[in-house]
This record gives structure tokens, C-alpha cells and sequence, in this order.
């Protein structure tokens, strides 16, 4: 404080000895070639101006023609004398309207070319380390003011300037365009400026011209550069909100906030799209680095946008790309031959190439400038130099591209695809398909010809469907959560509609995953589809197994940004992963709760996952709970073993044991384990009790796309079967019929209609450990009295755990004969 009293004071003697010894010389506005200087009337009313240092005002000098009027006004000009301004009075004036003009704000040859709008762009910029005696130099500013104006092509009529007491410097211009302003505090070497024009001309360019002509530092006083901070806006009421410095992205998240750091880069057109690479330094992040100048110079974060729509930041694009790629990766087991439709920054290109079993990867791109922009700006997406085969041929730049399983080629994707592989393709050779293919281009919301055909074409999807390999994966980067409001009701429905393409072609399972570390405004949203059935038994591993697969597959890098498996120097045993792991891969097998809310929207018909207890636990319903049951043999007779009665009498609609069941879940993985040990290593000290366990008490499912078992802790694994439909327990609590095991051409066809369901049920997989452990044993199906035993639905469970599994019907055969053999008694069974 005491430093900034005495620059305040030294600037004020600076000030007074400045006006009493010398006459200021402001510079004259300049006029643009070709332009002629506007009609106008100058009008100006003010204050009495002695207790400011000095009041300045220049004006154009208006060429008078012979037929014209001229009056005189009068100004006060630098030496305080007054001085003749020569003005034209309009020849607009029309005489029924009390004197009103009616300007033409373009000269009259403009005003025909261009659509006079009530909108315009409105540029804000605050500057801080600036040299005293510049801020406070009338003379100085002036002429920084009208270079900028001349330099931005704008057309200055007037400008009125105040030096003010004890310092600072006060300006307005009057431009043809509208206005600039500016204000300083020399004692602080802060600046700020205000520019705004309404014609159609970019404004942004004049952000550079401004950070260069009044950006005077003094690095000496401050110990630092000079810092910008500015704001472009769209102002007044507008037709083409469509344009990019419109979106959100660009035009409100970047150029919009007053308060971060940027940095143009870039801007562009190619042929296709507008390209905007921009440096940003977000407020939060400031004080951190002002306090560390010396880690300033790599602070920035770099954003690239596509027609104004952010497609990755470098602070981000790691998560978003990995997010992209390794789930589709390693729900596949074994992928060799992998295709990817856009990626022109090369970033879903790496990814791939991380996984050793690939042989072979197609990318194609329709934008070769943007592919070159991205390689020049942001060079590090596309580099795979850490882990990359090198090529003999090309050498090693260390460019993905170069990589010798890489394929780049220039054309339109989605054409490509569908000319290859479209309706009358069905025929495609197996060593022509792909077994992953991965699209990372438009948003769903984005409705322009390439993004209708990615989303909302039946050829398209019917194309990927025969491009894939019998077990391939499709993936494609679907945009921002949905709205609250039915997904083909949003912005959002050509997501909707590709998901029903899919299904109709016949893909079998659709998921839906979310990354929030990509650092757009809200998480980012992907969708994968499974052309079997029995791909989600590698897209449902655990953690653990998930970790085991990933180090098998992945390339290693010899740089230290991977993920290190060791605490060897040796940079060889790391993964190049900076953000996937097991644990990531397993939050993306739960689907957000905002498409379960949507996908509850639905009415026509409401999905029944939505009207079931998976919806959510209800305090008001009764729960019935270990106390109220008992454990004694069966009704059902000798071979039964022990059932579970009721002590009490209970009620329709209760809950059975909803809040003490704790399943015991065997993965695929670990049955075939368990089973591979005992007949093939001969290993069987130890797993026979396991075994019988499982197998005796436990609940198989195809859920997770091969078979799994869950074996209840508690009383649950006494409950029996209620042959020809005498269950109590479990289904909708209406007390209706449910499916018997008698019946096996119904139950047969109840399955195929169940595989005809939809393939994406958020509520169903957001439940899905609950289904899988509980099965439909959630609710009591018909009263139950006092000693009465409870009895599950089995075929109703199985219906529920092996419906979606398209594959073989002969094990869903197999388990209808086996409950048939236990209402037969013809089994001995403990359940």
C-alpha cells in the first residue's frame, strides 16, 4: 500500500507539471479508404470541466458541399480556447416528424449491401501491468485508441477524452459502428477498455490489436508481463444463433467470460467446418500461478472446437479418449481388425494402438486440414512414440499415423461404410470385418446432413451391423446427459433413434456410460452395443479381473505418464493409461440415474423394470424380515429338504427380506475357474464343499452374459419352488397368474418375446446385482397366513435371469426339465 501511495503521488506532480509546461497534440481521426465521412448532428451537454486536468474533443472535418447548410458549434480545445466544429445539418430531416432524423448508419452505397440489425458484438478487456505514464498520458492513449480503431477497420467520427485529478484518463469514441471507452489507474497499471460495434464485421480480431497498442509494459515496476482479461459477447436481438461464436462452447464459455485467460491460436475455415483452437487459463486456476510465475508459461489448458462446438481439451482429452476406446476394447475378446469413423486430432487413433492384439486399425477422416491443424497445435494427441511399432518405412516421428498397423484415409466415413457394407452386403467376408468399430464425430443435437445420417439412418446402422465380426463391438460418442423430458421429445432424439436402429438390426445388448473427467461443462455420455449376447461377460468383469486383462493386452510405454506396475527405473512395465483402470471400466457398467429417469418417461407402454420395486425402496410398505419366518421341512414332501414358513399372517405388496439379503456373487470368470481347476488340474482338495455349495444352493443367471451364481446368506436359500403356480412370493403383487413349468412351448415363447424387448433398460442394469442376487423374490404375490410355507416362481426367475440370452435356447430348456423333475420328485434337492 505504501508502494502504490507513492506512485499515486508521483503520477499526480507528474500530472500537474505535464499540463502547466507543454500544450497536449491529440491525433485527428482517421478516416478509412473509401469512406466518406457520415452526416450527423453533434450534440453535447456537460459539467463544468475546471476540476479535471484537461477536456479534449476532435471530430472528422465534414467535406461541405455547395448546397449544404453549415452551422457553427463551438468545442474547447487543448489550450482551453474555443474553437469552430463545422456540422451538417441532415438533409433527412423530415419536416412532419418535429425535426427527426432518420441517419443511415452505412452511408447510403453501404446500407444496401448490408441487413441493418439491432444486434451487434460487444468486447470487453481489462489489462493490468501496464506503465504508469502511458495510463495516464492523454496524448499517448489517444493514439492507441484511434490505431486500434483504424487497424479493427472501424470508421472513428469523434472522441472526447478527461484527464482526471489527481490521475487517469477518461475516452469516448463515437464510431460510425457505435462506440469504444476506456478508463485507467495508473497507480495499479490497470486499464479498461470497451468496444462495440453493429456491424456484421468479426469482432475478435481487434482483441490482438488492442493487447498489442495499449498492452505497454513495465516490467521493471511490476516484475511481470503484461496481463490481459477480455469478453466477447453478441449483443441485441439476432437471427443466426446458429453461428459458432453462438454456442455455448465458444461463444459462452470462452469468449463470454470476462474472467479467464485466453488466447486465440488459431481460427479457421476448412472445407468442411470452422476450426478454433484457443489457450485458456480458468480463474480458479490464477491466483495459484500468480503466486508461481515460473509454472505460468505451461499453465494454459488448450481447447479444440469444431464449428464452435469444444471437442477435447488437453486437460482432458485423455479421459475422454480412453473413455471412448478401452471399454469397446475389452468387451471384445480377443480384437484384431478395428475401424474408427472421425478422430481427426488422432487421439482415438493412440488409444487403439495401445492394445497389442490389434493388427490392423481404419481410420477415416473426412478433414485432412483438421488432421494437419491438430498435428501443428496440438501435436501430443496424435503421439505415440512411447509405445508405437515403428515403421522402417516412414520412420519414427513418432505420429500415430505412422504407426505401420495404422491405415489413414481421407473420405467420408459413414459413405464408405455403407457403400461396403450396406442392405444388399449381408454376404461381407470375414476377413473383411472389423471387430470393433469406433465413431467419434457429431453430437446427437447436432442436425445437419452427417449427423442425421450417423444417428437416424437404418442403412447406416444395418451396415455397421454386417461390418462387425460375429462378436463385434460398436461404440460412438453420444454427447451430454439427457434432458428431463422423454429422449424423443429432446434435442437428444436421434440418440433415441439410433439406439432403436441398432435393436432393430440385431444387435443384443446396448449400454450406456458416462465420463465426468473430460472436462466439458457436464458428463459425457457414450453408447455401446454388443452384437452377442455373451460380450457382457467381458464387459461386466470385475476390477480385478478387468486390471489382469489390461496388463496383458497393453502396450508399454516407456515413458513415465503411464500407469506403473512396478517400482523398478524400468519405464518398460508401465501401461500407457493415464486415467482407465478396473475401477473406472466397472463405474461405467452402471448407467447413469438420469437416463433411468428418462427411460421411466416412457408411457406408451411404461417400461415394467419402472413399475417395479427397482424403482426404489418404499419406507410406507411393510417389510417382512427374518423374525417373522422360520426354517422346517417342506410341504412339498421328503425330497424338498427344509422350506421357509411364515410366523405371522402377511400382506399382499409386502417386502420380503429387502433389506437383509446379501448375495455371495460367483463371475463367470471365477465359475469357470473353479470349474477348470477341479477337471483339468485335478484339483479338488477343498473345492467339492465349495461346489456343492454353488451348485446346491446357489441361483444361476446368463445375465452377465455367461453363467453366473449368486447364493443367498440368509434364510432366502430355503425358499422352494411353487409348482403350477402356487408361488406367494415374487411377480407384481396382483395376485395374478404367472408362467408354469408344465408349459414348455409357452415358456419358449414367452423367452423369444422377452428377447424382443428392448436391448437398453437403464433401470434393469442399474439394478442389475440386485436382479441377479434377488431375482423377482422382492414382493409377496398372494397373502400369506400364519404356517403357510413360501414358495418362489422359479420359471419366472429364470425368465427373468436367462431371457435376454439369444444364443441357445437348450440351456434355458435344461433348466425348465430340471424344475419340472423337482415338482415331479424326482430329484432329491436341499431347495
Amino acid at each position: 500500500h505504501l508502494q502504490q501511495q507513492e506512485l499515486y503521488f508521483e503520477i499526480y506532480e507528474e500530472n500537474l507539471t505535464s499540463q502547466k509546461q507543454k500544450k497536449k497534440k491529440l491525433p485527428p481521426p482517421i478516416l478509412q479508404t473509401g469512406k466518406e465521412v457520415p452526416r450527423t448532428v453533434y450534440t453535447s451537454k456537460n459539467f463544468d470541466t475546471a476540476r479535471t486536468a484537461s477536456t479534449s474533443m476532435l471530430a472528422q472535418p465534414k467535406i461541405v458541399e455547395e448546397e449544404e447548410e453549415e452551422e457553427e458549434t463551438t468545442c474547447t480545445s487543448d489550450d482551453g480556447t474555443t474553437c469552430k466544429a463545422t456540422t451538417t445539418k441532415s438533409d433527412n430531416v423530415d419536416d412532419n416528424n418535429d425535426g427527426d432524423t432518420t441517419p443511415n448508419p452505412y452511408g447510403d452505397e453501404e446500407y444496401d449491401d448490408e441487413e441493418y440489425l439491432p444486434a451487434g458484438q460487444h468486447l470487453l478487456m481489462d489489462m493490468k501491468y501496464l506503465e504508469p505514464a502511458f495510463l495516464n498520458s492523454e496524448e499517448r492513449l489517444a493514439k492507441a485508441m484511434i490505431e486500434t480503431i483504424d487497424q479493427a477497420q472501424l470508421t472513428l467520427i469523434s472522441y472526447h477524452c478527461h484527464s482526471l485529478i489527481p490521475s487517469g484518463v477518461s475516452c469516448v469514441g463515437v464510431l460510425l459502428e457505435s462506440h469504444i471507452s476506456f478508463h485507467t489507474w495508473p497507480e495499479h497499471g490497470v486499464i479498461t477498455l470497451d468496444l462495440f460495434t453493429c456491424g456484421s464485421n468479426p469482432l475478435l480480431p481487434a482483441v490482438a490489436i488492442m493487447e498489442r497498442l495499449f498492452g505497454v509494459p513495465s516490467i521493471p515496476r511490476w516484475k511481470r508481463e503484461p496481463f490481459a482479461l477480455w469478453s466477447h459477447k453478441l449483443r441485441g436481438f439476432r437471427h443466426d444463433y446458429d453461428i459458432p461464436l453462438a454456442t455455448y462452447d465458444l461463444g459462452r464459455n470462452i469468449l463470454d467470460c470476462l474472467k479467464t485467460q485466453k488466447q486465440e491460436i488459431l481460427s479457421m475455415d476448412t472445407d468442411y467446418q470452422r476450426v478454433d483452437v484457443y489457450k485458456v487459463l480458468y480463474k480458479q486456476k490464477m491466483s495459484y500461478y500468480a503466486r508461481n510465475l515460473e509454472l505460468l508459461s505451461s499453465a494454459p489448458e488448450t481447447a479444440l472446437l469444431l464449428d464452435g462446438v469444444l471437442q477435447s481439451r488437453s486437460t482432458g482429452e485423455a479421459a475422454y479418449h480412453e473413455a471412448l476406446v478401452h471399454p469397446a476394447m475389452l468387451s471384445h475378446p480377443n480384437p484384431k481388425r478395428v475401424a474408427i469413423v472421425g478422430g481427426g486430432a488422432g487421439a482415438t487413433l493412440r488409444e487403439v494402438l495401445k492394445h497389442k492384439t490389434v493388427e490392423y486399425v481404419k481410420m477415416i477422416e473426412m478433414d485432412s486440414e483438421l488432421m494437419d491443424v491438430t498435428r501443428q497445435y496440438v501435436p501430443e494427441w496424435s503421439d505415440c512414440s512411447d509405445f508405437m511399432i515403428k515403421n522402417s518405412t516412414t520412420g519414427s516421428s513418432g505420429w500415430c499415423g505412422d504407426d505401420p498397423r495404422a491405415d489413414v484415409v481421407i473420405m467420408d466415413g459413414l459413405k464408405w461404410f455403407m457403400e461396403e457394407f450396406g442392405n444388399n452386403n449381408h454376404g461381407v467376408a470375414e476377413e473383411e470385418q472389423y471387430d470393433v468399430i469406433i465413431v467419434d464425430a457429431l453430437d446427437p443435437e447436432e442436425h445437419v446432413p452427417f449427423a442425421e445420417t450417423l444417428y437416424a439412418s437404418k442403412t447406416y446402422a444395418q451396415a455397421i451391423y454386417n461390418a462387425l465380426s460375429d462378436d463385434g463391438i460398436y461404440v460412438v460418442q453420444v454427447g451430454e446427459p439427457p434432458q428431463h423430458v422423454p429422449e424423443m421429445s429432446s434435442s437428444n432424439s436421434q440418440r433415441a433413434v439410433l439406439a432403436q436402429n441398432l435393436q432393430n438390426v440385431g444387435f443384443a445388448s446396448l449400454h450406456m456410460y458416462g465420463e465426468s473427467h473430460g472436462r466439458f461443462t457436464e458428463e459425457w455420455n457414450f453408447m455401446l452395443v454388443m452384437k452377442q449376447f455373451s460380450s457382457r461377460a467381458l464387459f461386466y468383469q470385475n476390477a480385478a479381473e478387468l486390471e489382469v486383462e489390461l496388463h496383458k493386452r497393453a502396450m508399454r510405454s516407456t515413458t513415465s505418464t503411464g500407469t506403473s506396475t512396478t517400482t523398478s527405473k524400468n519405464n518398460n512395465n508401465k501401461i500407457p493409461f493415464q486415467i482407465f483402470d478396473g475401477a473406472t471400466m466397472m463405474y461405467y457398467q452402471v448407467p447413469s440415474k438420469q437416463f433411468e429417469e428418462v427411460f421411466c418417461l416412457q408411457d406408451k407402454p411404461k417400461p415394467e423394470s419402472c413399475n417395479s420395486v427397482l424403482g426404489g425402496y418404499d419406507p410406507k410398505i411393510p417389510n417382512i424380515d427374518t423374525s417373522l419366518l422360520e426354517v422346517k421341512e417342506s410341504s412339498l414332501g421328503p425330497n424338498a429338504g427344509r422350506g421357509l414358513f411364515a410366523r405371522v399372517d402377511i400382506p399382499v405388496g409386502a417386502y420380503y427380506l429387502a433389506l437383509e439379503k446379501i448375495p455371495v456373487l460367483f463371475y463367470p470368470k471365477t465359475r469357470a475357474l473353479i470349474h477348470d481347476m477341479q477337471e483339468h488340474h485335478h484339483v479338488s482338495t477343498g473345492l467339492e464343499p465349495l461346489l456343492k455349495y454353488m451348485h446346491g444352493y446357489g441361483d444361476h443367471s446368463m445375465l452377465l452374459g455367461r453363467m453366473a451364481t449368486t447364493v443367498d446368506g440368509g434364510v432366502s436359500i430355503f425358499l422352494n419352488h411353487g409348482c403350477n403356480n402356487t408361488y406367494n412370493v415374487g411377480g407384481g403383487g396382483d395376485g395374478g397368474g404367472g408362467l408354469d413349468e408344465q408349459d414348455p412351448e409357452t415358456l419358449i415363447q414367452e423367452l423369444k418375446e422377452t428377447n424382443r424387448k428392448s436391448i437398453f433398460d437403464p433401470t434393469f442394469d442399474r439394478h442389475l446385482a440386485q436382479i441377479i442376487g434377488l431375482g423377482r423374490t422382492t414382493g409377496i404375490h398372494r397373502e400369506i397366513k400364519a404356517g403357510e410355507e413360501l414358495f418362489n416362481n422359479y420359471v419366472e426367475v429364470g425368465l427373468l435371469k436367462w431371457g435376454q440370452q439369444h444364443e441357445d435356447d437348450r440351456d434355458w430348456e435344461a433348466y425348465l426339465s430340471e424344475i419340472r423333475e423337482l415338482c415331479n420328485n424326482n430329484e432329491s434337492t436341499n431347495q
